[in-house]
């Protein structure tokens, strides 16, 4: 049996001739054939300038041609030859050292118990091989879209809502037995049963400064004496008051325990 005429085909196409026969395959203006996977190469093409009716056959090395094939497939020359394992990804790698990423390669699936992601930063031109790691703040565009626990450099700012009368809540815990608030230093309880309470931690108060339309209140030891820290309340003007075991009304050294100066 034999065919006489034209074969047409795209350039992934192939055949066989025979039973268990070498694979054929276009390539151009060249018809490539390998008898086996792993054999070498047989390169069939007119002789020119002697003419297109004569044929020419050279040798080339083996592994320098495969037939087609699924291209996650251990055959693929450009993929790493490797068991598929849960959670592998591929990737562009340098697999031949060239110093070009055009080959595929294995990205191993992260094994830790901690969550982690795909990680990788460009050079605005060129990608570059994701790696897997965990999300940090500065990987955040805009770090003040979040409220950091950690703090962050500069301060923050927290806004409860954005329209107008809108309300900033703040509760100890949403379950329904209630803490307290507890506001510097390092304090860790409000005191014995306490129960909805704001604990502020003793400071040093303002000496000037005062800020213009606002007033405040801070906590620390009245008129200096350890062990009487005490709520003060300054005003705008720089007027200040104590409440404490005594209480002074323009003055934070009360010499009595009422005392008012006026």
């Amino acid at each position: 049996m034999y065919y006489s005429g034209d074969l047409y085909g795209t350039s992934n196409d192939s055949f066989s001739i025979g039973v268990g026969g070498p694979a054929w395959k276009a390539n151009g203006t060249t018809l490539e054939a390998r008898a086996t996977a792993g054999g070498a190469l047989t390169v069939v093409r007119g002789a020119s300038p002697v003419g297109n009716d004569d044929l020419v056959t050279k040798a080339f090395a083996a592994a320098t041609y495969t037939a087609p094939h699924n291209m996650l497939s251990a055959s693929h020359l450009d993929t790493a030859v490797q068991t598929a394992v849960l959670g592998d990804l591929i990737t562009a790698v340098d697999g031949d050292g060239d110093g070009l990423y055009d080959e595929w390669g294995r990205l191993p699936g992260q094994i830790t118990a901690t969550k982690k992601y795909l990680s990788q930063t460009g050079s605005g031109a060129v990608s570059a091989t994701p790696v897997w790691a965990q999300i940090a703040v500065a990987d955040i565009s805009g770090t003040n879209v979040f409220a950091l626990l950690a703090g962050q450099s500069g301060g923050q700012t927290l806004n409860g809502g954005t329209a107008a009368s809108e309300n900033l809540v703040l509760r100890s815990t949403a379950n329904a037995t209630k803490g307290n608030f507890l506001l510097g230093g390092t304090l860790s309880a409000a005191g014995t049963s306490a129960v909805g309470c704001v604990a502020v931690a003793s400071g040093v108060g303002p000496t000037a400064a005062y800020p213009a339309d606002a007033a405040g209140w801070y906590v620390v030891d009245r008129g200096g004496t350890a062990g009487k820290a005490a709520n003060h309340f300054w005003c705008e003007d720089g007027t200040k008051h104590v409440l404490g075991d005594k209480v002074g009304i323009g003055t934070v050294t009360p010499y009595t325990s009422s005392f008012a100066e006026f």
